[in-house]
């Protein structure tokens, strides 16, 4: 947690300790030990996010020593996609450590139906609970302040993508699909916010410019919070086509500011998304994702009613007082160990 982070909490008055890390390297903070071993028995229960880090499997050791209950959530690390990205390491590591950190949790929390289901395949019998992240709705940015900035994008099919600039984001896919919609739907750009490794970014733009489309393109960079408000304000669909994603906070935010979402199978929420009518699952290759992203566009244009039923589906499943209300059930279970199958 950065010093940033941590100063947006004070207003909780909540009580929090910083560790520095040594390495960057599997988070390696020596430092948090001492205070967990003389400290971890005021609390009631530890809840643990992710894996594979040196403080995770410290907590979980210290935690079973003193007889305290611990939750964990993976974020996607236990997927089959996590399990294969460095699968000598993450098999090694998992063998010896995160197994039985996780065998001996009172409880795996998970935040979609993908992820609980592909957790299935690490044969580990535990409680589990599927509960989604918490979400604030967004307010409607200023479509005004967007296009000052970006002019030659007025009047254009804005077809958007939010999120870090990475290969798990799968945006050659993106690309591969825009490129089949900018043949038939001359008006549409393709706007790109985030930031990411140097390297990836430049081999994305030299596919944008093979394929001739890099004056239909435009990267925003990283957005702080109001800017990415102003360009969901102008956005007609957002795109996530990841080959993994453990939930997705990018398309519930667009969801919040009525902007339909097109997401491959690789999106935990996909299934979700797409029984609610608030936006379309394709497979991952351009032909389906050019297809939803123009059935996409489809849903933008019904305006106000789909903006209503956005709204409402992400106020029913991941508004705060819901999801804090099933994460405080499940710390209660876990602490008093008195468990119902879920």
């Amino acid at each position: 947690m950065s010093l940033q982070d941590w100063s947006d909490f004070k207003e909780y008055s909540i009580d929090i300790h910083l560790f520095p890390r040594r390495l960057d390297y599997y988070s390696y903070a020596p430092s948090m030990a001492k205070w967990l071993g003389s400290n971890i028995q005021n609390y009631d229960l530890v809840h643990i996010h992710g894996l594979f880090s040196y403080v995770n499997g410290l907590a979980s050791r210290i935690a079973q020593r003193k007889n305290i209950p611990y939750v964990v959530t993976p974020h996607g690390m236990a997927s089959r996609y996590g399990m294969r990205h460095k699968a000598f390491l993450k098999n090694l590591s998992f063998n010896l450590i995160e197994r039985t950190l996780l065998t001996r949790s009172a409880a795996i929390h998970f935040t979609s139906k993908i992820e609980s289901e592909e957790f299935g395949d690490l044969g580990i019998a535990v409680n589990q609970f599927r509960i989604p992240l918490a979400v604030k709705p967004l307010v409607r940015g200023s479509e005004e302040r967007f296009f000052e900035k970006y002019p030659s994008l007025i009047d254009s099919e804005i077809i958007y993508f939010l999120g870090r600039i990475d290969p798990i984001k799968n945006i050659e896919l993106l690309i591969s699909g825009f490129l089949l919609t900018a043949q038939t739907r001359a008006r549409s750009r393709l706007v790109i916010s985030g930031a990411g490794k140097k390297e990836y970014v430049i081999r994305l733009k030299k596919m944008l410019k093979q394929s001739n489309l890099d004056g239909k393109v435009v990267w925003t960079g990283h957005l702080n919070a109001q800017e990415k408000e102003d360009a969901l304000s102008v956005a007609d669909v957002l795109v996530m086509p990841s080959k993994s994603e453990s939930f997705g906070l990018s398309v519930v935010e667009a969801l919040s500011v009525g902007v339909p979402c097109v997401l491959t199978t690789g999106v935990a929420l996909s299934d979700e998304i797409d029984d609610a009518a608030v936006g379309v699952k394709v497979e991952p290759n351009p032909a389906s994702v050019s297809e939803g992203i123009s059935r996409g566009l489809s849903l933008s244009n019904s305006c106000n009613s789909f903006s209503r039923t956005a709204l409402k589906f992400v106020e029913t499943h991941f508004s705060e007082e819901s999801v804090s209300r099933e994460i405080v059930r499940m710390y209660r279970l876990c602490v008093h160990s008195n468990f119902v199958d879920e």
